[in-house]
């Protein structure tokens, strides 16, 4: 990976803060419904974590990041991944939740006045983009100028730290012990943001998929996925 400058390093350092307000925080991707049936608990939340990034991120998740970021200058080819993308995904709730956060993230985008994101903004107002959250990230990346593994790592950190975000509050697991949990899959994160993406996308996460169909049906639910 190369070094990134001063200046890169700052940026994504300031995006990838779980302050940037993208209102992922109102979403916990199916742990809320998976932790009140007992099928995530303390001692499965490592291995549910580590399952949605190599199993959902690096399968499906990251083939869009990638081909988002090539494609950043060309509207079409974006408003084509948002809805190859929005047709992949079978949970409403998750295709509800992916729309949300990818909105909110290209707003907080939009609101620092970066640059190569007017057309897609105007098209997603005018409902002829999407705003899933791998499209946006390889755009708002990509129009950056930030290279591809860097766009890549830093869109799966965000995975890990919105699953560790949402264990948090729903007290699966500790401050500390969170910290501890990201510090372990970084390896794993790098290794997968050096990798060439698969050309096609091809995620199986079905646990969490279940999570967030019941999500729907949960009373008095923290979170909205």
């Amino acid at each position: 990976m190369t070094n990134p400058s001063s200046d890169t390093l700052l940026r994504l350092l300031h995006v990838a803060d779980t302050a940037f307000p993208t209102g992922a925080f109102t979403q916990s991707w199916g742990l809320e419904a998976l932790s009140r049936s007992g099928a995530v608990t303390r001692k499965t939340l490592n291995a549910f974590i580590s399952a949605q990034l190599h199993n959902r991120w690096a399968l499906q998740d990251r083939v869009f990041v990638a081909q988002a970021h090539a494609a950043h200058d060309d509207l079409d080819a974006l408003i084509g991944l948002d809805r190859e993308m929005d047709a992949l995904i079978w949970s409403e709730t998750a295709r509800r939740a992916s729309r949300t956060t990818g909105s909110g993230l290209l707003s907080a985008h939009t609101s620092l006045s970066e640059t190569g994101l007017y057309a897609y903004s105007d098209a997603l107002r005018r409902d002829k983009a999407l705003g899933h959250l791998p499209i946006v990230e390889g755009l708002v990346h990509g129009a950056a100028g930030v290279d591809l593994r860097q766009t890549l790592a830093v869109s799966a950190l965000g995975l890990v730290q919105r699953l560790v975000s949402a264990a948090i509050r729903l007290n699966l697991i500790g401050a500390v012990s969170a910290q501890t949990l990201i510090r372990d899959l970084r390896p794993g994160i790098a290794a997968l943001a050096s990798e060439i993406p698969p050309q096609h996308p091809s995620a199986f996460s079905p646990i969490a998929d279940i999570g967030m169909m019941r999500h729907d049906r949960a009373l008095g639910a923290l979170f909205a996925s």
